[in-house]
């Protein structure tokens, strides 16, 4: 499909949606506003910063009341119900851009961050970006190996291109094939996977995702607590739980590896571990995690295959009444 057609309002201004949705992060988010607020922006748009609270306790109103010194306009919503997904669907209801670029509360932009985003989309030249991320450079552990950064949004630009809500953008044109993403999924519901499936809706859909280019990388400032075992623990039970509910419900999948088959790994890294025969901490840590992940995978696809398919095989729309 082509991004090109309705990017442009009647004063001949490009209309961009700048979208950051927040949750008690307030310290953090004074951040990531003023890292926005400094990005370079061409005379002939207009753009707007849409921040969509859900349901925060803490500081965040007036963070957002403070970052409204800055040139960019402001506005903020609240979102009351629970979850990424919806506060996500809530912005996408309420932008008024016709390009819609969106980061994360932990997040730090380039100042050459939202041309970047944006500019290829407004040639035409795709229907969404996927932007590069990368870790902090405090955040590091030698634990976390290329596979395992991943988990923590981090996208190096090689391969096939990967949306993460730390950095993308997508023309308004693409919410006419695939209008939102799924509140089963993400933060608030299951913990992951809003993106990854809305991402392969699209590319069903036949739009074009790319790269963005190097020079947009921002960088993900996430809480230290994330890149500890137990935080990477649960992190791979929730991939495991969401990638199990996608595989039910979007890919109509069969079950995954066997219980037995699960046992089996899970008794071989036990005893690695106990007589110390594998090649490195980092290594048997890493493999600990793949088989947490996959156990997840099959109770999720256990658990979803009680309740009917969410989709048609790979469909850009829930069934009607689905819930």
């Amino acid at each position: 499909m082509s991004a090109a057609d309705g990017k442009v309002d009647s004063s001949g201004a490009l209309r961009v949606s700048v979208i950051v949705c927040t949750r008690d992060r307030a310290a953090s988010l004074r951040e990531t506003l003023a890292s926005i607020q400094a990005v370079e922006v061409p005379e002939d748009w207009a753009v707007e910063v849409l921040v969509v609270d859900n349901g925060s306790t803490d500081e965040t109103q007036q963070v957002v009341d403070q970052a409204r010194s800055g040139p960019l306009p402001i506005r903020s919503v609240m979102e009351s119900r629970p979850g990424v997904a919806r506060a996500r669907n809530r912005a996408l209801g309420e932008a008024a851009g016709e390009i819609l670029v969106f980061t994360d509360d932990d997040v730090r932009v380039p100042s050459v961050w939202l041309r970047e985003m944006v500019e290829p989309i407004h040639r035409g030249e795709c229907d969404a970006l996927a932007g590069r991320v990368r870790l902090a450079d405090h955040l590091r552990r030698p634990w976390l190996v290329r596979g395992r950064e991943r988990w923590l949004a981090v996208a190096d630009g090689e391969g096939e291109p990967v949306l993460v809500g730390a950095s993308m953008s997508l023309a308004r044109s693409v919410l006419r094939l695939v209008p939102g993403f799924d509140p089963n999924l993400g933060p608030g519901a299951l913990g992951l996977g809003e993106e990854s499936l809305f991402y392969s809706q699209i590319k069903a859909a036949g739009c074009a995702v790319r790269w963005a280019a190097a020079e947009a990388e921002v960088v993900h400032w996430c809480d230290e607590s994330r890149v500890e075992l137990a935080s990477l623990e649960a992190h791979a039970e929730k991939l495991g739980r969401s990638f199990g509910f996608i595989a039910h419900h979007w890919e109509h999948a069969p079950l995954g590896p066997s219980a037995r088959k699960l046992l089996r790994e899970s008794a071989v890294l036990v005893f690695h571990a106990v007589l110390r025969r594998d090649p490195g901490p980092a290594a048997l840590r890493s493999r600990m995690l793949t088989v947490r992940l996959r156990w997840h995978y099959l109770r999720q696809q256990l658990r979803e295959r009680k309740r009917p398919r969410r989709y048609e095989y790979r469909g850009l729309v829930p069934r009607p009444g689905a819930e």
